[in-house]
Formats: C-alpha cells, sequence, structure tokens
C-alpha cells in the first residue's frame, strides 16, 4: 500500500477504493457557474482518460468503472449510476469550506447532512440516500474549493488545476 498522509485527500481514496470490483464516479455542479462546475469538469476528463486507456491496447478492464459528468441536476443521472451496480461510489463537487480556492478534501458525511453545497437542486445527503437505499453502502464525497460560482462565469485556473489532478489520480486508481 502506498505509504501517505492520514489525512491526505489521494490517501483517503486510494483507502475508500480498498476491495472496490465496480467504481462509479459522479460529477456534480453547474459549469455555467464557474468553479461550480468543477465536479462535472472532473468527470469529464476522467471519461477521456478511461478511454485513452481503451484506445491504447491495455488489458485492463476500463468495463468496471463508469464516470459520469452529471452537471447541475444529478438525480437524472442517479438510475444510470445505481443500474452500472456499482460497488462504490465516488461523488465530486465544489464544496466550500473556508480554504483556498482550488483545495482538495474528503467531505465529511456530518457536512452533507441535508444541505446542498452547490448549484443543482438535490442536496447531496439525498443523493447519499438514494444510494444508500440502492444498495450503495460505500460512498465517498470529494470536494475542491471552489473561487467563484457566479453565474457565467469561467472556472478559476486553481480550480482547473485541481480537478485534472483529481480526475488523473481517479485515473490511476482505475489502473490497479
Amino acid at each position: 500500500m502506498l505509504e501517505c498522509e492520514e489525512r491526505s485527500w489521494r490517501c483517503q481514496l486510494t483507502r475508500f477504493l480498498t476491495g472496490a470490483s465496480r467504481v462509479a464516479v459522479l460529477g456534480v455542479g453547474n459549469p455555467v457557474r464557474g468553479d461550480d462546475g468543477a465536479g462535472t469538469y472532473v468527470a469529464i476528463i476522467l471519461r477521456r482518460l478511461l478511454r485513452r486507456r481503451l484506445s491504447h491496447g491495455r488489458t485492463e478492464t476500463p468495463g468496471s468503472w463508469v464516470s459520469v459528468p452529471a452537471g447541475a441536476v444529478p438525480e437524472n443521472y442517479l438510475s444510470l449510476v445505481t443500474r452500472f451496480r456499482p460497488t462504490h461510489v465516488i461523488v465530486v463537487d465544489a464544496f466550500h469550506r473556508g480554504a483556498m480556492p482550488g483545495t482538495i478534501s474528503i467531505i465529511p458525511p456530518s457536512a452533507i447532512e441535508g444541505l446542498s453545497l452547490s448549484s443543482h437542486r438535490l442536496p447531496l445527503g439525498l443523493i447519499r440516500d438514494y444510494l444508500l437505499l440502492t444498495g450503495v453502502s460505500h460512498q465517498v464525497y470529494l470536494g475542491i474549493q471552489p473561487h467563484s460560482v457566479d453565474l457565467g462565469t469561467t472556472m478559476s485556473p486553481p480550480v482547473i488545476n485541481s480537478s485534472r489532478m483529481v480526475a488523473r489520480a481517479i485515473a490511476r486508481l482505475a489502473r490497479r
């Protein structure tokens, strides 16, 4: 196992995926609201990275991973996620925690209780509950600190860089 700092998001994500056989990544957030689109951007990049792996003739089984860019309406994609029958789900979203823009962290379960942390209508707590009801007990929520979620803004450079870093890190974990 990889040596890592106990509280590092990478370390926590690696531990979370121990024993995973089918993984769904759900990227949520509205790209029209600048940094709020971080989760969606991660899912789009990750989808490309997983496809690229397929096109290079590698023998890994990317069919055990799916990346779903759900945008501002994750509720419209939950049945797609559950039909995939994942053992583990990673939800990526913009998350305000008062840190520097682009800061990546695992969102503590207490922070998603009934709160809508982004511009999407369905609170993350309801996404968690829906997934639990459909048999997905292994879930982790990964947050990226936004700079601006104002309507019509573009993603800030720190959030773009962090989103790419998250997508690459997840893609590396998919290769294991």
